[in-house]
């Protein structure tokens, strides 16, 4: 174990969660107590977010640059500077990673560690690499600290078997080619917070859906995602802000074809410039298009609407049934006319969701006499990366001599 994993269990001990998004680095500074306290024994003690160098103005292709090491510098800066007392360093720095590949838990963020996730980067264009290039900044700013990455796909290793594999030759998928899922973070939030609001769902058919700028849904049957949207990558399942979702694999190989076989060209236009933006021309974001009144804004959200609908009915053939539906993210937290829509679409499913409390995002938006439950809840990804990385330090020290 690392020296800076041995400290003395009289000093107090700080740890740090950073949530690199696609615009803003979440961070978020919390107490992990003597070194004998346990996993449910932390508090957050501040919060902050820093907002990424900008470099596109439009809404159009957008993910994390591969910033200099000046950047990623000057944004650890500001991270420790809402530390909450002057030069405090972390005793262990959670790094929220997209694509674990088979990991089903956290794991030691070591040089080695990076590199193997590194390969994984053309799983997750948009997100592996640069989470990576900052746990190397931040190794580098605190070389004592232990590092610890967690992932968003270790949610889903529960995934059924049959949800899991994809219909592909076998020689594809025994080098890795299947459903792996993403959002689990968020997705462990949501239903942290359903079990703390209604503790008798623990055995019941859930369906989690996150919809932001990207977007899952997923089946939790007994506690574990047992189905979700998202496949090998976060380009799959229903549409986004500016990622296609599920194509025809036909539409792919005719699009490369067009481009003169330029995968990297049909890759971005699928991830950059697709999704609600590319349905409505106008934007991927959905209060602009909830606010704009001409035909291509509104087939943008009906087609959003349409495919969700279609993808929580899926998922609760999965689950086994339906007797919780779970809203959130930027958009399934505050759209209030998306949920609305989706309800409707679900109204055959028992779903009836009451106008005046979805207006006013409450917690508990079903009507009287609906079948199924409907919740509104804000995810907490940094308080997941705490609590993960406590839980795996009780671990850690319990197999260790």
């Amino acid at each position: 174990m690392p020296r800076a994993l041995r400290i003395a269990h009289r000093l107090p001990r700080l740890g740090v969660a950073l949530n690199l998004g696609s615009s803003t680095l979440k961070a978020a500074w919390f107490s992990m107590g003597e070194s004998e306290a346990r996993s449910d024994d932390f508090a957050l003690l501040s919060r902050i977010a820093v907002p990424l160098p900008a470099f596109r103005e439009d809404d159009s292709f957008r993910s994390p640059p591969i910033a200099s090491d000046e950047t990623w510098s000057a944004l650890l800066d500001q991270v420790a500077e809402a530390a909450p007392s002057r030069g405090a360093n972390p005793f262990l720095v959670a790094h929220r990673i997209v694509h674990g590949g088979t990991r089903d838990a956290p794991q030691r963020l070591d040089v080695d560690a990076r590199h193997a996730l590194g390969a994984l980067s053309a799983w997750a264009p948009l997100h592996q690499a640069p989470a990576l290039a900052l746990a190397a900044a931040a190794s580098t700013r605190w070389p004592r600290a232990g590092a610890l990455g967690v992932f968003d796909t270790s949610w889903h290793r529960t995934l059924a078997a049959e949800s899991r594999t994809l219909a592909l030759p076998g020689r594809w998928r025994a080098a890795g080619v299947e459903r792996y899922g993403f959002h689990g973070l968020a997705f462990q939030s949501a239903y942290r917070q359903l079990c703390r609001s209604s503790p008798s769902t623990a055995s019941a058919p859930v369906v989690l859906a996150h919809l932001g700028g990207g977007a899952s849904l997923c089946a939790v049957r007994g506690g574990h995602s047992v189905d979700t949207t998202m496949g090998l990558t976060p380009l799959d399942g229903v549409p986004m802000a500016t990622r296609s979702g599920s194509l025809d694999p036909g539409v792919v190989l005719h699009l490369i074809r067009e481009a003169g076989g330029e995968v990297d060209a049909v890759e971005a236009e699928l991830s950059g410039r697709s999704g609600l933006l590319g349905l409505s021309g106008i934007s991927g974001d959905m209060r602009r298009l909830l606010a704009d009144e001409t035909k291509p804004a509104q087939l943008a959200i009906d087609v959003f609407t349409l495919r969700v609908a279609q993808g929580i009915a899926s998922m609760a053939t999965s689950a086994g049934g339906l007797e919780d539906l779970v809203f959130s993210g930027g958009v399934g937290s505050h759209a209030a006319p998306v949920r609305a829509e989706i309800g409707e679409r679900l109204a055959w499913l028992g779903v009836n969701i009451d106008a005046r409390a979805n207006e006013e995002n409450a917690t508990r938006i079903e009507a009287i006499g609906s079948r199924v439950r409907v919740w509104v809840v804000t995810v907490d990804e940094e308080w997941e990366l705490a609590h993960a990385a406590l839980a795996w330090q009780d671990d850690d020290a319990a197999a260790s001599p």
